[in-house]
Formats: C-alpha cells, structure tokens, sequence
C-alpha cells in the first residue's frame, strides 16, 4: 500500500482536487473528483486505476492486469460484480483419475494445456476504501493467460472451480483416464455440466440411470480424442437435449440405432471415421440442421433421410457415392450442399426441389453433363464443378440470376453458353484445363 500512497502522491499531491488524508489512527481517506484516475510511474508506465462507484459510495483500486469490478456500498458489501468473459470463454478444467485414486486439475487455455502454476502464477495485493474511513487489504490469486495479455482476479483456486462447475463460466470435463468413479463424479457433482469434450468411452464409461443428471448437457464433443473412439455406446440416447454432437476423427465403423433417440440434435458431425453406412434411425433427428458425413467410405444414404427435412447444409464430400436418391429432393431447406469427391456420375432430377440452395460443391466426380433442371436453384452463389467430364454447360445455368462463383475447372468443355453474360453478379469465373478452341 505505501507503494501505491507513494505513486498517488507523485501523480496528484496535495493541493490538487485529488488528496490524500492521513489519520493518527491509521486510516487513509483519498480524495478524487473524477469519475477515474489513473496512477503512472516515473517511466510514463500504468500502474493503478482508482474509481470512485455511486458517488463515492465506494473506492476500487486495481492494477493494470486486472479486469475485474467490484462495487461496493458504504457498508462493504458488494453489490456488483463484473469479470472479463472473453478470458474465462477460453479456459476450461482438465480433470484426471490416476489409477491409485488420486485426482489431478489442470487449466487449459486456448487449446494448451498448463501446469496450475503456470495459470495462477501471479498475485497481487488489493486495497479497498470506504466513506466511513476503513481500509482493505487483501492478496488475491489471479489466473493469467500464457501472454499476459488477459488476466481474471479471483479469491482462491477453490472459487475458480466454482465457477467452472456452479455459475456456468466453464462447464467442461476434457479427460479422463478410470472408470467407475468417473461417471458418478461428472454427474453427481456437477450436474449443472451443460458441455463434454473428450469423453473416452474406450474405457467403457456408462452414462447414470438417473437421466435427470443429464437434462442439462447439450453439447458433446469427441472429436479427435486421444484415445481414438471405436464405438459409440448405445446409452447416449441417455442425452436427451443434446444439440450438438462432434464425433469427427475418430475409428467409428458404425453408429448405434439409438441415435435416433437424440430428438433435439441440431448439429451431427461425424466426420473423418470409417464409416460405411448410417442407421435408417438417423431418419428420426428431426431437429438436425447441419450435417457433416464428409471423410468415410459411405456410398449410399439411408431412405429416411427424406425426413430430416430442417436440414440446412449436407456435407457428404469426401465418401464412395456413385449416385444419391430422388429423395434428397425432400431436404427443401438445404442452403450448403457438398458433394464433392466422390463417384457421382449423374444428379437426380429432384435436385430441382433444393430451391434455398446457395452453396453447391460436386468438384471432382465423374459428371458427364448438368441436368437442365439446375437452372431452378434460383439462389444459387456458388458452383463448383471442378474435374469432372463435363462436355458442356446446361443453358439453364444463365439464369441462375445470383450465382457469384462459378467453377468448371478440369473439365472438357469446348464452349460456355452465349447467356453467360447475363450472370451480372457473377465475380469469379474458373474455366481453365478445358478444350476450349478460342
């Protein structure tokens, strides 16, 4: 505190509007007019900030790598709290059973993962000032990040873990390395988890029989786990809000009909797994809004996709289709269609349907020709054939009034339609490695 008396002195002195009064008791009472005032030392460098809150009600000072506000009334209570989010939005607990029994927490923060010390290597002392002339002080931990450019203030490691698991801040589970114990820790001690990434059902984890412990998780992420997951329970039907599942880089080979079950899923990635086909079940995520099917060795899609009919992008890029169903025609909604790398040598007539379509990828298939029908994709902004065996461009693709980007690389074409020029919004145009003679 008298490093701080010192720097206010330096800054303001007596005599300004801002003082210091000293008390033969031991009590300080500092003076400032201003709605803040910010203390620098010799070198020009912040140091301090003091801000008076309701008018004079109370005094916080804190130092530059704080971003926290406390406000408090004439009695010390306080009545307001602010943290910096944007700090806290990118950290999460790292939670690790040993095989003796042993728990372990780490921090990590934007993706890295950190020794306790490395996050709370840094405290400071904290001094607080009151109408009635009493005066605070106290040391408080702060978790910092790597670069020092964010800090978040707290009272104790304890209260960090609190506002991971009670208020929300942080609500992650991200490893795990036993069993038993594991499941009954997640859900009877936070219950209020409302995300879980890296869950390692290799260790044949069961969700509780208590579904209630559970209404509260929406998001599951597995994608690319350490432990690459080979199977997907059947009691993840347990889940019954989820609204997000990533099972992306992972060594599934098939998925449980009990997917089914996930009623509210908005958000289906299972990308980049060994897939060869899906459940007719997945027919019943009615909710599903965005579907990554992309990196398997897929070749047919299921019948009841028909009825996934909220669905807004399909990415199936990247499988062994040769051909997709009439019914694809039924996904009315779809506004990103990627069908890219793959075996499709025709376009079912139904694409016609797809009229909210804005995006479509068929890029390095074994197309001959475009249906003529393309020309109803009204909102279409981009089109990329790229390599494929295209001889020529449908005429219909003129009337395409908004496509932006059109790409018919690698192909074999020997001409473009004479109304191509009537595309006026047009901006990018890719025709190169085609036979074209002019």
């Amino acid at each position: 505190m008298k490093d701080f008396l010192t720097e206010f002195q330096y800054n303001f002195g007596k005599g300004n509007d801002d003082y210091i009064d000293y008390h033969d008791n031991g009590q300080v009472h500092i003076h400032i007019k201003d709605n803040e005032k910010q203390v620098f030392d010799h070198s020009g460098s912040l140091i301090y900030k003091i801000v008076p809150f309701y008018k004079y009600e109370g005094l916080k000072i804190y130092d530059r790598y704080a971003y926290e506000v406390y406000k408090y009334n004439a009695s010390g209570v306080i009545i307001s709290y602010q943290e910096f989010s944007g700090f806290l939005s990118k950290l999460s607990l790292d939670i690790t059973y040993r095989d003796d029994g042993s728990l372990e927490k780490k921090i990590i923060y934007d993706g890295q993962l950190y020794d306790n010390q490395d996050i709370y290597r840094k405290e400071r002392t904290e001094v607080e000032y009151y109408p009635n002339g009493n005066v605070k002080t106290e040391t408080r931990y702060r978790i910092c990040d790597p670069n020092e450019e964010n800090s978040f203030g707290i009272y104790s490691i304890r209260r960090i873990e609190r506002d991971f698991f009670e208020n929300g801040s942080i609500n992650i589970i991200r490893k795990f390395d036993s069993s038993d114990r594991l499941s009954e820790f997640i859900f009877d001690d936070f219950s209020s988890l409302q995300d879980l990434y890296g869950w390692a059902f290799e260790y044949d984890i069961e969700l509780p029989e208590d579904e209630s412990k559970l209404k509260n998780i929406l998001n599951l992420d597995l994608s690319e786990t350490s432990e690459l997951i080979n199977y997907l329970p059947k009691s993840i039907s347990k889940l019954k809000n989820l609204t997000l599942l990533d099972l992306s880089g992972n060594n599934l080979t098939t998925l449980p009909k009990t997917i089914g079950k996930l009623a509210n899923l908005e958000t289906l990635n299972i990308g980049y797994n060994n897939l060869t086909h899906l459940p007719e079940s997945i027919g019943s995520l009615v909710k599903l809004k965005d579907l990554d099917l992309s990196n398997n060795e897929i070749n047919q899609l299921p019948e009841s996709m028909n009825q996934l009919v909220k669905l807004e992008a399909l990415n199936i890029g990247y499988n062994n289709f040769t051909h997709l169903p009439e019914s694809i025609g039924s996904l009315v909604k779809l506004k990103d269609l990627d069908l890219s790398n793959n075996k499709i040598n025709q376009l079912p007539e139904s694409m016609n349907q797809l009229v909210k379509l804005e995006t479509l990828n068929i890029g390095y298939n074994n197309l001959t020709h475009l249906p003529e029908s393309i020309g109803s994709l009204a909102n279409l902004e981009t089109l990329d054939v790229t390599d494929n065996q295209l001889t020529h461009l449908p005429e219909s693709i003129s009337i395409l009034a908004n496509l932006e980007t059109l790409d018919v690389t690698d192909n074999q074409l020997t001409h473009l339609p004479k109304a191509i020029d009537k595309l006026i919004y047009l901006e990018t145009l890719s025709v190169s490695g085609n036979n074209f003679s002019n």
